[in-house]
């Protein structure tokens, strides 16, 4: 079983095809729902001017948080109506699984 350290998350590993976060007490993580252009753009980066656009619309919705595909190798996705959770595309398509992460903010106490 492959064990990659995420180079920004040192407490989130990529263990059978998914992130897990080790260290769930320093991470707010939340799983969404990712059309296929979000799961490109978090694969691959930004190479058109679709996928530009396509990550402007994840900073929008996910403000603080970095959003990441979280598909086993062999993912076809599933068919829905619902807008992306990702860049909030309201047209129906594939979805796949995906996770947003933040570090938590510790709340100091006088």
């Amino acid at each position: 079983m492959a064990r990659i350290v995420c180079r920004n998350y040192p407490t989130a590993t990529f263990i059978a095809g998914r992130w897990t976060v080790t260290r769930p007490d320093r991470w707010a993580v939340r799983k969404i729902d990712l059309c296929s252009q979000c799961l490109v753009v978090t694969a691959n980066g930004c190479e058109t001017d679709e996928d530009i656009q396509t990550a402007e619309a994840l900073a929008r919705e996910w403000p603080g948080w970095d959003v990441h595909g979280n598909c086993p190798e062999n993912c076809d996705g599933w068919f829905s109506w619902s807008s992306c959770e990702g860049c909030g595309e309201s047209l129906g398509g594939t979805r796949h699984p995906g996770v947003a992460m933040r570090r938590n903010r510790k709340r100091v106490t006088a």
